[in-house]
């Protein structure tokens, strides 16, 4: 049991959470190889300000399983911040007036009759009976109806697809606005360091990440098990490999990377399965000028039409807002949706500085008369980076219609004796709770699962590693 020799490729989340269930069992006998230079995968926490920022999963949902393995660490707590929404023409919107258009985006994306139709087209069609004919009052009417892009954006974070083109109608990610719990000081990244340091001493837990270790070739399928190979030339012979790395990635590499190739049921889910992205920019301002709200931002059809067309910054039309950060007074945080991605993850830091402050002085400009330009900015590359190729998996009207969804990822490949060899974790991999660290962690422990289950049987020793 303890000498089978497990590969986990990806240090995210999910590998992370595989490798803790392993050494609870007495599995010791595995390292962990990462393409990036740190540890987190899509958490990425990093330093800003007086404080700290997350550029990937920030908040921690109530009663998910990363809630309930830290709830009594103190290191969470309650986030009690209101959103103003403000629109481009007609100001401050009412709360009352938002609430009824964000409880019916949250009632559509889990209602199964628009299940045979994607989400742009049913929006289109649709738009008025759902949304405008939730107000009598013809002023409310005229205001909804000019809304449309505001209520396009929800759905677009919520289902992390760069469109709407081909998104299922109906899904069983975890969508919600439910941000009521946030992490003290040290992000989302103190969750990881939770369950490495549980093991640390006793294991030399970090000795088995190894960084900067990019996976090119996964050889499997044979009798004396699998080979891994990196690009920096090592090389492990092992009996499991856990692939933790995200759908982006493998919609790139996945010809390449498995030798033999995957089945066709496994190649096809990962071409037909969605993923996307949501881009995080924190700016850090050299005083604080705001007050204590977040701030969303609303465009008109004809405000977002001269934008795109004229506007000196057309890509920060799909800036959804800015949001405070906890314990860190002068940083606000925006969420980025939508088309331009890819731009605005390779633009210059002066471009998005300027970006960001003309965005400010558009929306916010009538009730703060002191607004500044941010001095400095800190964001990932979640499109651009091969080694995650955006950030949210989702079921698209494709994957729907052929019956696939992220447990066909999920099946384990095994080798010509019948052992469970190839296995497959992370947040794409589950058929509900996907696009989520909760998925990511439960993924990790079912792998680790099977592997523990099934050398618990009576098995020949292994021995250990060979480079």
């Amino acid at each position: 049991m303890a000498s089978t020799r497990i590969v986990i490729v990806g240090a995210g989340a999910a590998g992370i959470s595989a490798a803790s269930r392993l050494i609870e069992n007495g599995f010791s006998n595995f390292v962990i190889l990462e393409a990036e230079d740190r540890v987190g995968g899509r958490i990425c926490t990093r330093r800003l300000g007086d404080g700290v920022v997350d550029l990937g999963a920030q908040y921690c949902i109530k009663d998910s399983v990363v809630h309930r393995l830290v709830k009594d660490l103190d290191l969470l707590e309650e986030r009690n911040v209101s959103t103003h929404v403000y629109h481009s023409q007609n100001g401050r919107l009412e709360e009352s007036f938002v609430k009824k258009l964000q409880d019916k985006v949250a009632e559509l994306y889990h209602r199964g009759e628009v299940k045979n139709v994607e989400w742009k087209q049913y929006l289109e069609d649709h738009f008025d009976d759902e949304f405008t004919n939730l107000f009598h009052d013809e002023r409310e009417r005229l205001l909804a109806k000019d809304n449309f892009d505001f209520v396009k954006k929800l759905m677009l974070r919520g289902t992390g697809s760069i469109c709407l083109n081909g998104v299922y109608g109906a899904a069983s990610g975890e969508f919600t606005r439910d941000f009521s719990l946030q992490w003290k000081t040290h992000g989302y990244q103190v969750f990881l360091n939770f369950l490495m340091k549980k093991h640390r001493r006793a294991l030399q837990f970090d000795s088995k990440v190894i960084l900067k270790s990019e996976v090119t070739k996964i050889e499997w399928g044979g009798e004396c098990g699998a080979k891994v190979i990196c690009t920096n030339g090592l090389q492990y012979l092992c009996d499991c490999v856990i692939v933790t790395v995200s759908l982006g990635a493998l919609k790139e590499q996945h010809n390449t990377l498995f030798s033999p190739a995957l089945p066709t049921r496994k190649q096809k889910a990962i071409e037909i399965l969605g993923f996307g992205s949501i881009l995080k920019v924190s700016f850090c301002f050299s005083k604080k000028w705001w007050s204590d709200n977040d701030f969303a931002f609303a465009w008109g059809e004809k405000d977002l039409k001269d934008a795109l067309r004229e506007g000196e910054h057309p890509w920060m039309t799909n800036c959804m807002g800015f949001c405070l950060v906890p314990n860190n007074s002068n940083v606000l945080t925006t969420w980025f949706v939508g088309s331009y991605l890819a731009t605005l993850e390779t633009i210059s830091d002066g471009v998005l500085l300027d970006g960001a402050h003309w965005l400010l002085q558009r929306f916010l400009g009538g009730t703060f008369r002191n607004i500044t330009k941010p001095v400095k900015l800190e964001r990932n590359s979640w499109c651009t980076n091969p080694h995650f190729g955006g950030m949210i998996s989702y079921e698209t009207l494709d994957s729907i219609r052929c019956g696939v969804t992220g447990e066909v990822l999920a099946e384990t490949l095994v080798s010509k004796v019948g052992t469970p060899q190839l296995l497959f974790a992370g947040e794409a991999t589950n058929k509900v709770g996907y696009g989520s660290v909760n998925g990511a962690v439960l993924s990790g422990f079912r792998e680790a699962d099977k592997i523990i289950n099934f050398y618990k049987l009576p098995w020949i020793p292994n021995p250990k590693f060979q480079y």
